[in-house]
């Protein structure tokens, strides 16, 4: 905005307009260059400027505070705090991707070893990103951005780079993931790592001492007693200050300022047979026996399940008509079908060839059975 009021206005300090003079000529110029006059897209962009030169020359002039304090002390600096700048940054910058149908934030996980973890390191990751180049117009470029991993962070961390003051139309988040380790595992929330350790029954009736190497690459050295009650109880044992290490609040460097968690050994003793399976390829035979005899139960059970779906008669039997067995034979002598959703009774083979040329009923009678139905009788 001009530093003079009056001058937008088109009036004169000097001459004290009064406010129907500063009014008249505030709608006077509001109707000049009111936005909606605009022909051309150049023109309303000028015009919403002056609009709002206009504007805000006419709210000091009209209200007398404003206008006394101006005319003792002159136009002053207008203050804007830098909160309120990136807020308008931020929602344009969301509302451009919101209408260009992209994310407003781009998602990119990095994964690390257990040992990088623990002491750190630094790593490059590639975005490709929706930038706005120099012309305003929208364009993609690949940016590559450096994450500096402490000392003591743990997987599942996000890591954000925020892209106010910059030509990005994308902000960036990167999700800190931890490949499996083959010994250790981390404690979920804490700065402990846990480790399995079993024994056979012959190390725990004579003692043993169990080397363990540490994160930073030390040898651990840890001593079980003969016939140790812990081990037998399947217990644990902890040696303190060889966990992670403790990220201190204030983000200090080296990271041994916030102290280191622990190491928590879970002990257990072998049971025979698994201490004879872990002897030599016997477990690896073992799990192939059981695999085999998986596959061929799982293949006689699909099997079973195909004739019992299809109803494939399997036996030496036949079917007989339904008109042949209502109220004609006796059903304790019938073998329920397996047809899905339609079961119904099959007659052996024998009985069929012997009795059906005369007629069921009758042998049925001759037997001395009464039958109501196929489905129950009595006698």
């Amino acid at each position: 905005m001009s530093a003079d009021p009056y001058g937008v206005l088109g009036l004169r300090q000097a001459d004290h307009p009064g406010s129907d003079v500063v009014r008249k000529a505030y709608h006077r110029l509001a109707r000049l260059h009111h936005p909606d006059k605009a022909r051309t897209p150049e023109a309303r962009e000028t015009n919403e400027a002056r609009f709002k030169e206009i504007g805000n020359a006419y709210e000091i002039l009209i209200n007398p505070e404003k206008r006394d304090k101006f005319d003792t002390h002159g136009a002053e600096p207008e203050f804007r705090h830098p909160k309120e700048a990136e807020a308008e940054e931020r929602h344009a910058r969301q509302m451009y991707c919101a209408a260009m149908e992209i994310p407003e934030m781009v998602v990119r996980e990095c994964w690390c070893t257990l040992e990088e973890l623990f002491a750190g390191t630094v790593r490059h990751v590639a975005v490709a990103l929706q930038i706005m180049d120099e012309n305003g117009i929208p364009s993609k470029e690949a940016k590559v951005f450096v994450v500096n991993i402490r000392a003591g962070w743990s997987a599942g961390r996000e890591i954000r780079f925020s892209a106010l003051g910059t030509n990005n139309l994308q902000s960036v988040m990167v999700v800190l993931r931890q490949t499996p380790h083959k010994i250790f595992t981390r404690v979920k929330n804490s700065p402990d790592i846990r480790v399995w350790i079993t024994l056979s029954p012959s190390q725990h009736a004579l003692g043993a001492v169990i080397t363990l190497p540490s994160l930073d690459g030390r040898q651990l050295r840890l001593a079980i007693r003969s016939g140790s009650a812990v081990v037998a109880a399947g217990g644990s044992k902890t040696m303190r200050g060889e966990g992670f290490h403790v990220a201190p609040p204030n983000g200090m460097n080296p990271p041994d300022a916030g102290g280191r968690g622990d190491m928590i050994i879970e002990l257990r003793v072998m049971s025979r047979v698994e201490t004879w399976l872990k002897q030599g390829n016997r477990m690896r035979w073992a799990k192939y026996v059981g695999y085999t005899v998986g596959a061929f139960g799982l293949v006689w059970l699909g099997l079973g399940a195909l004739v019992w779906a299809l109803d494939i008669d399997l036996a030496d039997h036949v079917h007989i008509p339904d008109r042949l067995l209502v109220n004609e034979y006796p059903g304790s002598y019938g073998l329920l079908g397996t047809k899905m959703f339609n079961p119904r009774f099959k007659i052996p083979l024998g009985l069929v060839r012997d009795w059906a040329p005369e007629g069921l009923g009758m042998h049925a009678t001759k037997m001395s059975f009464a039958a109501s139905s196929p489905f129950r009788s009595s006698r």
